[in-house]
């Protein structure tokens, strides 16, 4: 039997516990409404949730800022994620370490009746054989001419289910190159981020990535900023197509994967050749993705291999799809 979504059955929602398939937001909610929907998603390592008072931090930054009124303490963050891995414990242990969900609006928009903001909590399982064949092959961005979110519209720091330009993009990148992930542009026509991950380029052994203003402040590149030697220190400025087209590596950041490589930049629509980069046998992205186990003291590249490898091996056996 394949481990399934279907496993991970017990969310939270407002005080009780239920099962996933009875998450839901009211259609007048503000999240069905607007999409006015703070979002964090962590992951284990080891069993063991990663950051988690850094990814309170965030989500109190884009509770604020879609004016949730209240929202639960740290202590009771933290908590929620102990019971939610407790309450999920045999398909926890079954499928090794997992994703972790949090979603959190206002509740009712415009609402005769006292309403309350709208908490939820679930788990996700890990995509094992994708991220096994990215740690192995890298990832191909397709740059996108659908244009990121001007920051005149919002923050790119609220992190929210409002994604409809990323969902495009990707959709975009999909159609045009086999299993690619789409980069955006700004309304400048600089360097943003793509739906999964920060990016951070190498050009003749410097590190540069956009101004943390213009993108998501994301947890993993972080960690990974701060760990490296002030010669090595990322410059954080715009990034124009011209110096993405100067690349030797593009690596990426996120919170699933924590860093991947990318194995080509397809510029097909700007007018650009496809721009081959060094991929997973980059010296930078080795040395990231080093750099990040290190901090995590857990081997998670080798994690995704040995969890690929068990999934097909059960698939051969069962005929279940690979998740």
């Amino acid at each position: 039997m394949n481990v399934s979504e279907s496993d991970f059955s017990i969310g939270y929602q407002n005080g009780q516990w239920r099962h996933v398939s009875q998450l839901h937001w009211h259609v007048k909610d503000t999240a069905a409404l607007f999409a006015a929907t703070a979002v964090e998603r962590l992951r284990t390592f080891n069993g063991r949730p990663c950051d988690v008072g850094k990814h309170y931090l965030r989500m109190c930054d884009s509770v604020k800022a879609l004016r949730i009124e209240s929202f639960i303490t740290a202590q009771e963050f933290e908590a929620l994620i102990e019971e939610l891995l407790q309450q999920n414990e045999f398909s926890v242990k079954r499928h090794g370490d997992v994703s972790i969900v949090i979603l959190s609006s206002n509740g009712l928009h415009h609402s005769q009746a006292q309403t309350f903001e709208t908490l939820i909590a679930y788990l996700d399982p890990l995509p094992w054989k994708r991220l096994h064949e990215r740690y192995t092959d890298g990832v191909p961005l397709y740059l996108s001419d659908i244009q990121n979110i001007s920051a005149k519209s919002w923050s790119p720091q609220i992190k929210s289910r409002c994604r409809l330009q990323y969902f495009l993009a990707d959709a975009e990148a999909s159609d045009a190159v086999l299993n690619s992930v789409a980069l955006l542009l700004d309304e400048n026509q600089f360097a943003t981020d793509t739906s999964i991950a920060n990016i951070v380029i190498a050009i003749s052994g410097r590190l540069y990535a956009p101004r943390n203003e213009a993108v998501l402040n994301g947890i993993t590149l972080k960690t990974f900023a701060s760990l490296l030697p002030i010669e090595e220190a990322i410059s954080f400025e715009d990034l124009s197509v011209q110096k993405l087209s100067q690349a030797d590596e593009i690596l990426l950041f996120g919170t699933t994967g924590q860093v991947h490589a990318a194995s080509s930049l397809y510029m097909l629509r700007q007018g650009h050749k496809t721009h081959r980069l060094h991929g997973v046998n980059g010296q930078h992205y080795r040395s990231a993705l080093k750099i990040l186990q290190a901090a995590r003291s857990f081997n998670f590249a080798d994690q995704a291999a040995q969890k690929a490898s068990n999934l097909a091996s059960r698939q051969v056996r069962s005929g279940d799809a690979v998740s």
